[in-house]
């Protein structure tokens, strides 16, 4: 076939395709030499093609080939100084005709605007050519009218005094599109895309930046999907391509709906499940029984249609769910034991945090406690575990000749199962008292199973009138109020402690250190109402004081001139000592 032939069948079967709308007429002239361009295509907004109605004129370039077989997908070289043109001109409509004979042809399109055309020169470079890929156009709908509306609309939007790069103080961003009233929204972007513009308020123009191109469109629904009756998920998002429909449900469940040529669902095609395991644990768990549900009923609701499925594959994969389940569920169920409420994703873990994890389970939840060791053994009798963020702790100890593993916030058996005996370092004394002092107060609040209400309660029950015992208490409650000073978002500190010199002023009402402590802790929650300030100073004045303790009450009465002075007369011994107590901190909100 002659290139003059080919020319004419590939201009005759475009010409076709404008004459097939009546709002479109050409201007395409067989044989045309005008350089770079074949003709164009007028666009009118009514039926009566007036020039008082005409919407616009697109600019066209026609190219045939002669060949065997059409292209999946047709690439055509373009050449630099063409494009040149066209930049300058407004952008071109770019056609190929795939021609294997007179009567059997393919068009593809091209669609270059301004703005497309000045990133492809861009990238060329020194280059003189450049190959791009052309979209196939479908001739059973008016695809091509409202293709050319389309250009006409971003063209007129893309003059080139605004494509010289320039610094523009823009306002915001807009995306702009054209869908005609036929054409669904979401189809025409994933096949067509849209062009990104910047706006300036002062100057009401619109800035074009870059075209975008959409490979699928995403969208909350009001669809549910169950099993029979059952409706399992209410929350579903569709995530929409040109060749998909997929429907994303729970964590780990998505079912794909492949589209047909003409984008409609291929309903030939059976649905396709994917399922991979993600979320968080409960989301593992809720997925992992649908999907067995699912297997056994064999069918899927959604919005109340059943669809039958086919025979799932049978993979050790699917067969090892219920084992799956289970073993996330002990999980659950061990962390509700500890009073934790544990629903994170475990991706997130490395291995050896999974296997600390395990290990967790295993031995508190499951009972399997051999090779349990201790460091140093059995003193103290303490198992820490660390996994992401959480630190915790349990203890050991034997029960009729088999070492046991507890929580070391359940009050029973630690009562039961933990005792401690604290000595004077000269031995002169020693009192019974609560397990808790063993630990350095950073780490105690630290434990993820840490709960103030067991500490509260372990103290509370070995308190006693021994002077070890109180003092212990006094300084152990002082270190968590100065935890509390940098981290003050732990409320809960400041219950706690309030709580213990309450108990200990029961002990000795007239210590007044307790006293000041209560007081401080009180401060840290509240303003002082008027009764508590009148005590304060009854209390200030009843005795004479030493400088220091002075200097607690004067921070309590926030009296900032009277507490320098008397500071000041401290020993540099005595005001570092001083500084490191919580009730300085009280000072730096001054």
């Amino acid at each position: 076939m002659n290139s003059e032939r080919i020319e004419r069948i590939a201009v005759n079967r475009i010409q076709f395709e404008i004459f097939k709308s009546d709002l479109l007429k050409d201007e395409i002239p067989v044989n045309d030499k005008t350089p770079s361009w074949d003709g164009e295509i007028w666009v009118y907004r009514n039926e009566q093609l007036k020039k008082s109605q005409l919407a616009g004129k697109v600019p066209v370039q026609i190219k045939g080939k002669e060949v065997k077989n059409f292209s999946m997908v047709a690439k055509y070289p373009l050449n630099k100084d063409n494009l040149d043109n066209y930049f300058r001109n407004g952008g071109i409509l770019f056609f190929l005709v795939e021609i294997v004979s007179a009567s059997k042809t393919q068009i593809y399109y091209l669609d270059l605007l301004p703005i497309d055309l000045k990133k492809i020169i861009k990238d060329m470079g020194t280059k003189k050519t450049i190959t791009q890929s052309l979209k196939r156009l479908d001739i059973s709908s008016d695809s091509l009218e409202m293709l050319c509306r389309y250009f006409i609309l971003h063209s007129e939007k893309q003059p080139l005094s605004l494509l010289i790069d320039k610094e523009f103080a823009f306002d915001s961003y807009k995306i702009k599109f054209f869908t005609p009233s036929q054409y669904d929204v979401q189809d025409f972007l994933l096949e067509h895309g849209t062009y990104a513009y910047r706006h300036i308020d002062d100057l009401g123009i619109d800035i074009p930046l870059y075209k975008i191109k959409i490979k699928n469109i995403e969208e909350e629904t009001d669809l549910w999907i169950g099993i029979d009756s059952v409706k399992w998920y209410t929350e579903v998002k569709r995530e929409i391509s040109k060749e998909y429909v997929k429907l994303k449900f729970g964590s780990s469940l998505e079912v794909i709906i492949n589209k047909t040529a003409n984008g409609s669902m291929d309903r030939q095609q059976p649905l396709k499940i994917n399922f991979n395991e993600k979320g968080t644990i409960s989301d593992r768990i809720k997925d992992s029984k649908f999907m067995l549900q699912m297997i056994k009923e064999n069918s899927l609701n959604i919005n109340g249609s059943i669809i039958e499925l086919n025979k799932f594959e049978d993979t050790s994969r699917l067969k090892n769910l219920p084992n799956y389940i289970s073993n996330l569920e002990d999980i659950i169920e061990t962390f509700r034991k500890l009073n934790i409420l544990f629903d994170d994703d475990i991706d997130d873990f490395s291995g050896e945090e999974l296997k600390t994890l395990n290990a967790l389970v295993n031995i508190f939840y499951k009972g399997k406690q051999s090779n349990i060791e201790t460091t140093p053994p059995d003193n103290p009798p303490f198992l820490q575990f660390k996994f992401g963020s959480y630190k915790l702790v349990l203890f050991t100890a034997k029960v009729q000749g088999k070492q046991k593993v507890f929580d070391l916030f359940n009050l029973a058996d630690l009562q039961k199962h933990l005792k401690i005996r604290a000595i004077y370092n000269d031995q002169s004394d020693s009192v019974d008292h609560s397990p808790f002092l063993t630990f350095d107060a950073t780490l105690l609040l630290e434990i993820s199973n840490f709960d103030p209400k067991v500490v509260e309660s372990s103290f509370k029950s070995l308190i006693c009138e021994n002077e070890l015992s109180l003092t212990l208490t006094n300084d152990y409650f002082l270190q968590l109020l100065q935890y509390y000073d940098q981290h003050d978002h732990r409320k809960e500190i400041l219950d706690l402690t309030l709580s213990i010199f309450d108990y200990l002023m029961a002990f000795s009402s007239g210590n007044i250190n307790y006293y000041l402590n209560r007081m401080q802790i009180i401060k840290r929650m509240r303003e002082f109402n008027k009764q508590e300030k009148e005590n304060i100073l009854i209390m200030k004045e009843q005795q004479s004081h030493t400088p220091d303790v002075l200097c607690a009450f004067y921070i309590l009465l926030e009296s900032k001139f009277e507490f320098e002075i008397t500071f000041r007369k401290l020993s540099k011994e005595q005001r570092e000592h001083f500084s490191n107590f919580p009730f300085y901190n009280l000072t730096k909100q001054w």
